[in-house]
Formats: C-alpha cells, sequence, structure tokens
C-alpha cells in the first residue's frame, strides 16, 4: 500500500518537509505526491536497506494527519501545537511566542507503544485539533485539545493532552471503531451501540430527548458563550450512549465538524449480533 499527500501544507501535514522549506506563503500542493517513510532506527544502526512503512489506514485532521502501519503502530505529522500528534510536542512544551513555530512536525513520526500497554492500534481517527485511536482490545485512547470535552474529561480538570490517553469512561466497554469530529466524537462498540461526547452547541451529540409527537428535528442556535440561550450546556465530557438509537445496531460512524451520521445493521441482523451465545437462533428460511 503507498501513501499519497496533497493540499494544504502549512501546518506540516502533508509529511513533505520539502513544501516548507520552498514557499514561504502558505504552501501547497495540487498533485498527489508519494510519502515514503522508513522506520526510525538510531545513529548507530545502519540505515542501509531499510524497508518502508506499510500504511493501512489514514486520518486527516485540521492540520495534522495520522496514519496506521499494517503492524498497528499510529504514525503522527502536522501541526502539534495542542498535543494533537500524541509525540509528546506542544505549543506550551516551549517559550511564549514560539510555540506555533516549534510544535510542527514535518515528517511522519511514531507514536509509541508504550502509551497503548503494547497493544497495536486497529484504527485511528483526526478530529480538529485532536485524536482518538482503539486498539485490538477494545480500549480507546485519546490526545490532544479538550477545551470541549473531547479527550472525555472535564476542560476544567484537563485542557489538553500531548500524549495518549486511555478513555477511563469507557475501559469496560469493548469498543470496535472511533469517529473523531470538529470538537466532539462517536465510538462504537462490539453490540453496536453507539457512545458520543464533547461538543454538542448544534446538536452534534444526539441527546435531544424525541419529542412525544411527530415533530421537526429540534433547531439550536449557534454557540456564542458557555451555553446556548435556551440554557443547554455547550459540551459534555462524559461518553453516553445515544439513546434514540440504542435499540439499532451501528456498525459506521462518522463525525463532520458539527454534525454527526451513523451506520446501521438490518434489524434482523442486530437482534442475532445482540443475542447471547448460548441461545438457539431460529433456522433462515431460503
Amino acid at each position: 500500500l503507498k501513501l499519497f499527500a496533497w493540499g494544504d501544507a502549512e501546518g506540516g501535514q502533508l509529511g513533505i518537509p520539502e513544501v516548507e522549506q520552498y514557499f514561504e506563503d502558505r504552501p501547497w500542493v495540487n498533485a498527489p505526491v508519494q510519502l515514503h517513510v522508513a522506520p526510525q532506527r538510531s545513529a548507530k544502526e545502519d540505515q542501509s536497506g531499510a524497508e518502508e512503512i506499510l500504511f493501512t489506514q489514514v486520518s486527516c485532521g485540521e492540520v495534522h494527519t495520522c496514519a496506521l502501519s499494517a503492524t498497528g503502530q499510529c504514525w503522527s505529522w502536522g501541526w502539534g501545537n495542542f498535543g494533537q500528534l500524541g509525540v509528546g510536542v506542544s505549543a506550551k512544551r516551549f517559550e511564549a511566542g514560539q510555540g506555533d513555530l516549534l510544535s510542527k512536525v514535518l515528517t511522519p513520526r511514531p507514536v509509541h507503544t508504550q502509551y497503548f500497554s503494547g497493544v497495536p492500534l486497529v484504527q485511528v481517527s483526526c478530529g480538529g485539533v485532536f485524536t482518538a485511536a482503539v486498539t485490538g482490545e477494545g480500549k480507546v485512547y485519546v490526545w490532544g485539545a479538550n477545551e470541549y470535552g473531547q479527550l472525555g474529561r472535564s476542560p476544567k480538570e484537563l485542557i489538553e493532552a500531548d500524549t495518549p490517553q486511555k478513555l477511563a469512561a469507557l475501559a469496560h466497554t469493548k469498543t470496535v471503531l472511533v469517529s473523531a469530529g470538529g470538537f466532539h466524537c462517536v465510538a462504537v462498540d462490539s453490540s453496536g451501540r453507539a457512545y458520543s461526547w464533547g461538543g454538542q452547541g448544534y446538536g452534534q451529540l444526539g441527546h435531544t430527548p424525541l419529542p412525544r409527537v411527530l415533530a421537526p428535528p429540534p433547531v439550536t442556535r449557534p454557540p456564542r458563550g458557555e451555553e446556548r440561550a435556551d440554557g443547554v450546556e455547550l459540551l459534555q465530557h462524559n461518553p453516553a450512549v445515544i439513546s434514540s438509537v440504542s435499540r439499532l445496531c451501528i456498525v459506521r460512524a462518522a463525525c463532520g465538524l458539527n454534525h454527526t451520521l451513523l451506520l446501521t445493521e438490518p434489524v434482523s441482523a442486530a437482534a442475532r449480533r445482540r443475542m447471547p451465545s448460548d441461545t438457539p437462533q431460529a433456522p433462515v428460511s431460503s
């Protein structure tokens, strides 16, 4: 599998350092350029004959990029000013006025597997300026900005994290996929239940109670402060099941800047998936 990148390169999110060197004013690339990523080795190790890293999945954030290798390791590059790269780089680690520039990582850098207890990752998703990932054991890890609780913790407790943090609220849930949006996140567990958390100023978490009578979906105003005019809080840091679709079996989730989509299985398939393993299933007629 080959990796290609193109578009805006202002934050180094393409992984092409030459662009940053040749252009001073907002560099960009208008055609796909192949990236060649070799394993990182110490100066004492032989660099000759090193095979390229094979990637199986990629994800783009606002100004950063993550890719998952065939061995389940996350590689990241781009702007890491809020810690969204997960490699211990953020603007706050540098002197005032220098953080934005020095927190750029222009070439792919591996995120240490020790942060995930050595367990390979199966998926990674880049949000606006944060990242979420799922391990082979179904654990969710998050890093980057947390101003809307998108890391699953209150912003009063944690404003950002520049290395992966285990999402404690889903520690006892086997997660199979995650999707990061602009300021919110959605995860789906092995039973097909969807959980959401983070910013909800536009209703993107899906936790608005359903009306008793058929009516158009509730319309919310864009946020202007800590809460909307109707008193609804703009964030929810604790992951919660999206109750309105809890009886459906979710198989895919996608988060946009301020909206969310879910894809479900047919009802019959969902029922079979949630049926206890020791319960006999009815024969399927042809």
